[in-house]
């Protein structure tokens, strides 16, 4: 949205309301389909990175990772099979 001013609070509420629509909250999709939003969030005036904005948001950060980022040897060994 054009010219829309992102407080740390639209920020934390807008990042709920998404979680709760199922919207994938991932940094690569969020950025893709909310471009501003993930910028405001990661500015140095508000949570500076994705990661704390969404945890200030009160969730988990590394459960919406879509990809996962280490792989242990029985995760490897599993998805082989």
């Amino acid at each position: 949205m054009r010219g829309r001013v992102w407080t740390k609070d639209k920020l934390i509420s807008t990042i709920v309301k998404l979680n709760v629509d199922g919207v994938d909250l991932s940094p690569t999709s969020i950025q893709q389909t909310h471009g501003a939003l993930f910028s405001s969030a990661r500015s140095r005036s508000h949570f500076g990175n994705w990661r704390q904005a969404v945890e200030a948001a009160g969730l988990d950060y590394d459960n919406l990772k879509r990809v996962q980022q280490r792989w242990s040897k029985e995760s490897i060994l599993e998805q082989i099979r």
